[in-house]
């Protein structure tokens, strides 16, 4: 095993392009997350890397929690011999558990197999999975033209998008300079809908540190910011990763044309499968999270274009098994004061909208 130093990154970085990695496992998301640190390792078969893993590292008292986010990068046979390696490296950097989130459909249970085989333990999914969604909506725009990607909308989408057009919604394409108009877009969001804003610096720090790989859009009505996302690439794959708007001019429909947008953009960058990321995996129309599903789905709604991908989810490994029972109890404390935050930062935007 061997721990990358940052002039081997690109290698690892080509290394990912080829495997197909999800954006999480590049060396620039290790620069994203404030509060945690990260390494890369790998393994090489004739000089190339023939495996590896990011993890995060975040220090929890005297010991540290190790997470490798949609990762590891690698394939079966590699990974039993992989995960050993890390494991021992776990061990010396005093870790009180290893998390994984493979980027692996959850049909390849022979994947799964060995991770049980090493020890490690399914972690129950909530309604939109844990730390990252189990179930994704993705969409295939390989080969396809700005016409042809309009089509395959279904019909109320394709409305929506034109009637964003007849109104004058216009899409710009950004950096972290614009940040400061996304971000309040963000919070009223959040109070709207009932969740955690994380601060500003955030997201721009996101922005600088994905570099080419970010893009930041804005819809503007009428000259005022009404609706943003952020987008990632990487390989053949772009996602949607935060999207906000306002309550105000919802009936100009900006975020119909700015996802139209965004897809035209993952096609220029040579994108086959444009991810919208989570869903329930409830599809059941009682559900209230059914009508985020349904918005996802007007995008991929004919030619079979769209789907629901189901991942393998997410894994954890006790290393120090007294540790990690103490910091879960500490996180189920946390788990109660982010709740209570939560039912203040409902009703705080529901006293605004009074």
């Amino acid at each position: 095993m061997e721990i990358l130093q940052s002039a081997q990154y690109p290698e690892y970085l080509a290394f990912c392009e080829k495997m197909g990695a999800h954006f999480m496992q590049i060396p620039n998301w290790g620069q994203v997350k404030s509060g945690w640190e990260s390494e890369i390792l790998v393994q090489r078969e004739a000089g190339e890397i023939c495996a590896g893993v990011l993890l995060l590292r975040r220090k929890v008292g005297p010991f540290c929690l190790l997470y490798a986010p949609r990762g590891p990068v690698c394939d079966l046979e590699h990974l039993e011999r992989l995960m050993e390696d890390v494991l021992r490296y776990a061990k010396k950097r005093h870790a009180c558990c290893l998390k994984l989130d493979p980027h692996i459909p959850a049909e390849q249970q022979e994947y799964a197999a060995h991770l049980q085989a090493l020890g490690f333990t399914q972690i129950p999914a909530g309604a939109m999975g844990n730390t990252q969604p189990k179930f994704v909506y993705q969409i295939q725009i390989a080969h396809r033209d700005a016409e042809q990607i309009l089509q395959n909308f279904s019909p109320k989408t394709r409305y929506n998008v034109r009637v964003a057009g007849r109104k004058g919604v216009q899409i710009w394409r950004g950096g972290s300079e614009r940040i400061s108009k996304f971000y309040p877009l963000l919070v009223e969001t959040g109070r709207r809908d009932g969740f955690v804003v994380r601060q500003m610096q955030y997201y721009e720090n996101l922005l600088d540190q994905m570099g080419e790989y970010a893009q930041l859009f804005l819809a503007e009505y009428e000259g005022e910011p009404i609706a943003g996302a952020i987008a990632i690439w990487f390989g053949k794959h772009a996602w949607y990763l935060y999207g906000a708007s306002s309550n105000a001019h919802r009936g100009a429909m900006p975020n119909y044309l700015m996802q139209y947008q965004m897809m035209l953009w993952a096609r220029e960058k040579g994108c086959d499968i444009y991810d919208m990321r989570g869903i329930s995996g409830d599809l059941s129309e009682d559900n209230p999270l059914y009508g985020l599903y349904r918005f996802k789905k007007g995008f991929g709604h004919r030619g079979g274009v769209g789907y629901i991908q189901e991942l393998l989810g997410e894994y954890e490994r006790p290393i120090n098994r007294p540790a990690w029972a103490c910091y879960r109890a500490a996180l189920r404390v946390r788990k109660w004061y982010k709740k209570r935050l939560l039912k203040k930062f409902r009703q705080k935007g529901a006293t605004a909208k009074q």
